[in-house]
């Protein structure tokens, strides 16, 4: 990244406030950053240009979208040469239900997200993926619950992000082709003006707001962030499967409750399978990684073991 040593505390705080909320306006954010609107604008762009900013989108809670069941796949390749990565990537990159693809260390080569209607349409994934040559499922898992959400979003076909699902809890609403329109165009655009955002759909401003507004409110909307380049950002990012002693079950809603406080933690799922648990790390280095694992996680006495591996590279970006 060519921009990556001119990154400066000032645009450090510019994407922790755009990662926290990217729909936060100019001004705001100029405050935040001590700067004017202008420069404020101009440094953003920059960040943008430089790909240090990769898209701003807004989360999403797919069972509004008709999408509940979210799997989480962990994949092995019986060939690890060059073009077997780049034939199996450019798979995962043509199938609709494939959200998230990240070539990772550990026992497994790639961890996966999928989103899906039914239990059905998950079996059909987990055939398909198989059915490829010298494929294998190492482990798979279903996401119960959303703990800690942060950078999911609805997929579609036509754009892909990082970051597992989220099937969190929401009011009832009856989404019609406006409010579908509506996530279609903030998930894949969080930072279009309200009026540009009237325009595309048909809508007066005001009508439009009221829309976006009422979806927030029913939890359709949860979020929105920034999504950026780790490594541009010298992060680490790591994926951690928690196993919880079911004898202390009574401490599961203290140690889920811990997790929200943790800011390394950037998602957190409840699971089946081998895991209770799926959190997704962000550290500034391995051995940062290493002492949040060994000192926070290890020593909590709802943890029974744990099993992490580094993600190597996002193969959907």
């Amino acid at each position: 990244m060519v921009m990556s040593a001119r990154i400066t505390d000032t645009d450090r705080v510019i994407i922790q406030h755009l990662r926290t909320n990217a729909r936060i306006s100019n001004a705001k954010l100029a405050d935040h950053a001590r700067l004017s609107e202008s420069q404020c604008l101009r440094r953003l762009r920059e960040l943008e240009r430089a790909k240090i900013i990769q898209q701003y989108i807004a989360v999403i809670n797919l069972v509004a979208v008709d999408l509940p069941i979210f799997g989480v796949i962990e994949i092995r390749l019986g060939d690890l040469t060059r073009t077997s990565m780049e034939a199996f990537e450019r798979a995962m990159a043509e199938m609709a239900s494939i959200t998230d693809c990240w070539h990772t260390s550990g026992d497994a080569n790639y961890i996966l997200g999928a989103s899906v209607s039914d239990p059905p349409a998950y079996e059909r994934v987990l055939n398909e993926l198989t059915a490829i040559n010298r494929v294998s499922i190492v482990r798979s898992g279903l996401v119960l619950r959303n703990v800690k959400p942060t950078s999911q979003a609805a997929p579609s076909k036509k754009s892909r992000r990082p970051g597992l699902g989220s099937t969190g809890q929401m009011s009832r609403k009856r989404l019609d082709d406006f409010d579908r329109r509506i996530l279609g165009i903030l998930s894949t655009d969080a930072r279009i003006s309200n009026a540009g955002l009237a325009r595309r759909i048909g809508l007066s401003p005001a009508p439009c707001l009221r829309r976006v507004q009422a979806l927030e409110k029913a939890g359709i909307i949860q979020n929105y962030v920034a999504l950026v380049d780790s490594d541009a950002l010298n992060l680490v990012i790591a994926v951690v499967r928690i196993q919880f002693h079911y004898e202390n079950r009574q401490l599961r809603w203290p140690f889920e409750q811990w997790l929200l406080k943790i800011p390394e933690i950037r998602s957190a799922y409840r699971t089946n399978g081998e895991s209770d648990y799926l959190l997704v790390f962000e550290a500034s280095s391995v051995n940062s990684l290493e002492q949040l694992l060994v000192e926070s996680l290890l020593s909590h006495p709802g943890v029974k073991g744990l099993q992490s591996a580094i993600r190597l590279r996002n193969c959907l970006r």
